[in-house]
């Protein structure tokens, strides 16, 4: 049996939790209930197996409570393995039993179980309207500390959202209770998450006036997280103004409480941070020494992301100091460990499906015994009814007429629960597989960069190669942030091509010419999955203009149809018939492998999103059979 910990980070806060499980007397199904607890976590299949006896004992006795508690712990398991909807379905049945029992410390652990679930699968919406319930019994109980709580959680999701107003509304009247109370680090704090408002909102001369009177506040305090925190934000406000110098200082603050600490994980990011702001004041040496710092902390906390990022800053740096060799060296060490990265997302992501196979099952035969729970109920209602049906000389005949009703319509439950589990276990595993299919990165377009990177180092053209770095790093950084959504606005696919369109023209300047046509009636919200155009613009390049003798034209044209956008894609190259022939066996493989990943992902998206995506390829010249012709189209979501 697999037991599956991949999703640690998600897990509902156990300290946090009050267990209200025994009952005045030892009870064989309770007892099941507090097993399955203690090993909700390290054993989650294990644990199923126990709600389903207690179940099981509880079939006789009924028990609403205890059958509310299972369905709470279930929800809790569900979650930590990242089956939110199955999660928040189970989060629900308990809520209605416990408000039924009148049990409300009950409620109140459920609605933040759930609220904390909707939150992790990213339905914001409707874990602000949790909070908001949250909130109205604070308030009615006078918990201001709950308030408080609840109040700064909606604030963060209202930020996440862009809805600064309303953020700023819940932080403020956090700021109030905390005024009201003479809690200084609770004003500290509200203040902090105003200031967040402001930098997010780019108003940076706002925010640094209200940090610096926040930072008089903040020298008094006894919460040096916080304190670390304040900095930070401080050295933002400093950054996007290009006030490094101060920059520096405020980060330099925040280093300093963080020693203090001893805060590895803060620190390997700390480290990092100012030997970028070093990297700003063009100080490679102290830059160096810092950014060294931080990758070695990473290494020993393990923390891979944080050592690809000091990888990345630490190759900058040596490019400042004009040793491109070692710059090259990093560079490709960071694009290594980032592919290490992804594949080990990928392995972690088919362990969840197998490990969410074997839940799933066994949360199916729960669902059956819920069956046989409502069976029972109707058995215990049909007998009822007996009694009444036999004084009228009806019994036989009724009962059969309720026997054939009720095998009936287990059977059609059965059938439709088998049905409807068998439809959101095939939608789930096809998410799953769209996340690995987005992350997947086309290596050849990374390694034949650096290598243009190489060719500028080889002619000592010192100033293309640090522009065409910094301009790459850009672009990169950009894919493996959009690469954890499915769908991104058109607008930000659109400063993605252009700049990589840059990158290729300057590698190739002899070769192609291009233009870029944006339709100014296109709407700029509308979403499309990152990534799909740019592999047959990188095709167009490398298959079609790269092998033609003469100089050649690419077109790439963006407009809004009915249908929703579509992009046009045209080169006058060698077309595709010529370029097969110029490949070798292991380019034509990668080609291929590429073009199907895309394929996998539209018809994926179509089919869980109702969508209308589709491409078309053809021939510019049909005679010649060169020039080729891309036609994507891109219906709205």
């Amino acid at each position: 049996m697999i037991v599956l910990v991949l999703f640690a980070g998600v897990q509902l806060n156990a300290q946090n939790k009050k267990v209200i499980i025994s009952k005045t007397a030892p009870d064989p199904a309770y007892s099941l209930i507090d097993k399955a607890e203690k090993i909700a976590v390290t054993d989650p299949a294990r644990a199923i197996d126990y709600i389903q006896e207690a179940l099981t004992l509880n079939l006789k006795d009924g028990d609403k409570r205890l059958e509310g508690l299972c369905y709470k712990l279930l929800g809790e398991i569900n979650t930590n393995q990242g089956i939110f909807s199955k999660g928040q379905e189970n989060f629900l049945k308990a809520l209605e039993i416990f408000k039924n029992l009148k049990e409300s410390s009950l409620v109140n652990e459920t609605l933040t179980s759930l609220s904390f679930s909707y939150e992790k699968s990213n339905n914001t919406k409707e874990a602000i309207e949790i909070n908001n319930q949250l909130i109205k019994d604070a308030i009615s109980t006078s918990n201001k500390r709950e308030q408080v709580r609840w109040r700064n959680k909606n604030g963060d999701l209202y930020l996440l959202l862009g809805n600064y107003q309303q953020a700023l509304a819940e932080y403020t009247a956090v700021l109030a209770i905390e005024e009201r109370d003479k809690n200084k680090d609770g004003i500290i704090e509200a203040n902090n998450r105003i200031g967040k408002v402001y930098l997010e909102q780019e108003k940076t001369n706002k925010a640094i006036k209200h940090y610096e009177k926040l930072e008089e506040i903040a020298k008094e305090s006894k919460d040096e997280k916080t304190k670390a925190d304040i900095y930070n934000n401080i050295s933002r406000a400093y950054s996007k103004q290009n006030r490094i110098d101060d920059a520096l200082k405020a980060k330099q603050k925040s280093l300093e409480v963080n020693i203090k600490l001893d805060d590895k994980d803060a620190l390997a990011k700390e480290y990092v941070d100012v030997g970028n702001l070093y990297l700003e004041q063009k100080s490679s040496a102290n830059a160096m020494s810092f950014i060294e710092k931080g990758i070695q902390l990473s290494e020993e906390s393990g923390d891979l992301m944080k050592k690809a990022d000091g990888l990345k800053a630490l190759s900058k740096a040596y490019i400042e100091s004009g040793n491109f060799k070692k710059a090259m060296a990093l560079y490709e060490e960071y694009i290594t460990l980032k592919d290490s990265i992804l594949s080990k997302r990928e392995h972690e992501i088919n362990n969840l499906l197998y490990g969410k196979d074997d839940l799933i099952s066994r949360q199916k035969k729960l669902e059956m015994l819920e069956k046989d729970m409502a069976l029972n109920q109707k058995t215990i209602d049909l007998l009822r009814k007996d009694k009444k049906i036999r004084e009228a000389g009806l019994k036989r005949q009724q009962l059969i007429i309720y026997g054939l009703m009720s095998g009936l319509l287990l059977v059609f439950g059965s059938t439709w629960l088998i049905f409807a589990s068998s439809r959101k276990r095939r939608i789930s595993n096809q998410k799953l597989a769209l996340k690995s299919l987005s992350s997947q990165m086309n290596p050849h377009f990374i390694f034949n960069a650096l290598n243009s990177v190489n060719s500028f180092i080889a002619k000592n053209d010192e100033k293309s190669a640090n522009k065409y770095l910094s301009d790459f790093s850009k672009l990169m950084r950009a894919v493996m942030e959009n690469s954890q959504y499915d769908f991104v606005p058109i607008a930000t696919e659109i400063r993605i091509l252009e700049l990589y369109l840059q990158l290729e023209h300057s590698r190739f300047p002899e070769k192609f010419d291009y233009k870029f046509e944006i339709d100014e009636s296109i709407n700029r919200e509308l979403e499309m999955p990152p990534m799909l155009i740019q592999p047959y613009i990188e095709n167009a390049v490398w298959h079609g203009l790269r092998y033609k003798e003469k100089k050649g034209f690419l077109k790439v044209s963006i407009s809004q149809v009915q249908s929703g956008i579509e992009v046009v894609i045209e080169d006058n190259g060698i077309g595709r018939k010529k370029s097969i022939e110029f490949k070798t066996q292991n380019q034509k493989e990668s080609s291929s492998l590429g073009m199907k990943n895309i394929e996998s992902r539209l018809g994926i998206i179509n089919e869980l999103y109702k969508t209308r995506m589709k491409v078309v390829i053809e021939d510019l010249d049909e005679f010649n059979q060169s020039g080729t012709k891309v036609i994507i189209t891109i219906g709205t979501k």
